[in-house]
């Protein structure tokens, strides 16, 4: 197991990654495969250096950051002695990286189930034509199909967006989205009124019109930083949330900027605590009523998104419901070309088989509790197969 932690003024975030052999390479020891490995951003003091022999822990200082090498309980018991500031938060994250995740969500008399067993599916419908994928842009008069369709394959919730946030696209008012948005939801919401009805919108306006029209859950891709009061919006009606993580610029002046990230798992879980604190202390209080989305394509190069997919169990330490969202995006075609060889990169179109592949690790780390995808029966079918072999057991 390997653990980074980074020590901030106000918390301890911990980045956990389970059963990885990785090498720390220093005058005195050149590879070693322990059972829990502890990086800190600041040194140990003296104490703890002088003690960790006694707890029969490896600990060492290097520049900025210090390493604690050895077994979980021995790790803890040193950090008790010699750290207990923060050893009481890392053995909370610990605690919660490692047992079974199971979360209810309550919200206008219906009861959302989510557990690490087998990941809700979100189906795509977006009312703009300038979506990405063209497959899934829906018009009006068609949208009781395309949502009839999705709850017939098994959909468990319909994610409506009103504004396309592929990179470069042009931002719309909220007033357009609004516009767009209003008679499809009461439509939705009159012939099913059992379905999950999430917003895909950084806007406070679109998501306080949307949530008096029976809508359930908001999307956000900011996590509350496009529009200063949509987390006091959020409190205010205490809705279940998604905190996304992508940047403070916005898609249209995305493809105009080179993202760069010393720890982009690290840059995450900062950006999913911080936004969490802003939103309880305006009052939020709807129990496991956050979601995490670490927004796989959002601001991030396709290094960045295979990084975070690679370490997608970290975010488990955090303790709420994590989504992804990978389905047709273009760093899986980029990812394609690269790797076949091929002369030129999927169109969105040919991305279905590797949209199913970029979700796979996720799911089997237990780091997957919903699933935003375009395909909602071919997803199913995906993850009902899954979930077979990794949960089989012979008797």
């Amino acid at each position: 197991m390997k653990i980074t932690l980074l020590q901030t003024s106000k918390d301890v975030h911990v980045y956990i990654k389970r059963n990885i052999r990785y090498s720390i390479k220093t005058d005195e020891i050149s590879k070693i495969a322990p059972s829990l490995g502890v990086k800190f951003e600041g040194t140990l003091e003296e104490e703890a250096l002088k003690k960790s022999k006694d707890f029969g822990v490896f600990c060492y200082n290097q520049d900025k950051w210090a390493f604690i090498i050895g077994n979980k309980y021995s790790i803890f018991e040193l950090l008790k002695a010699t750290k207990p500031k923060i050893s009481k938060e890392l053995i909370k994250h610990i605690t919660n990286f490692d047992k079974e995740h199971r979360y209810n969500i309550s919200y206008n008399s219906k009861v959302l189930h989510l557990s690490d067993l087998r990941p809700l599916v979100m189906g795509v419908i977006n009312l703009t034509e300038d979506s990405f994928y063209a497959s899934s842009r829906v018009s009006e008069k068609d949208i009781l199909k395309k949502v009839e369709k999705m709850i017939e394959e098994g959909v468990d919730i319909i994610d409506l967006g009103p504004q396309s946030t592929r990179p470069g696209a042009e931002e719309i008012s909220s007033h357009s989205e609004v516009s767009k948005l209003l008679e499809p939801l009461k439509t939705i919401r009159k012939e099913f009124k059992n379905v999950w009805i999430s917003i895909d919108t950084y806007f406070s306006n679109t998501a306080r019109i949307c949530l008096e029209e029976g809508a359930d859950i908001i999307n956000d891709i900011s996590g509350g930083v496009f529009d200063e009061d949509m987390l006091r919006t959020i409190a205010i009606y205490n809705c279940p949330y998604i905190i996304g993580h992508s940047s403070s610029y916005k898609p249209k002046d995305w493809p105009k900027i080179d993202f760069e990230y010393e720890d982009i798992t690290i840059d995450i879980i900062n950006h999913f605590k911080s936004q969490e604190t802003k939103l309880l202390e305006f009052g939020y209080n709807l129990f496991n009523g956050i979601i995490i989305d670490p927004c796989i394509g959002f601001a991030k190069k396709p290094v960045h998104n295979l990084e975070i997919l690679n370490e997608i169990e970290a975010l488990r330490s955090l303790d709420k419901p994590i989504l992804i969202g990978t389905s047709r995006k273009s760093f899986i075609g980029i990812v394609i070309k690269e790797f076949l060889q091929k002369k030129s990169i999927p169109s969105p179109e040919e991305r279905l088989i590797g949209s199913l592949g970029s979700i796979a690790q996720s799911i089997v780390k237990n780091a997957c509790h919903i699933v935003r995808v375009h395909d909602v029966k071919e997803t199913k079918e995906f993850i009902a197969m899954l979930d077979a072999i990794r949960n089989y057991h012979y008797a």
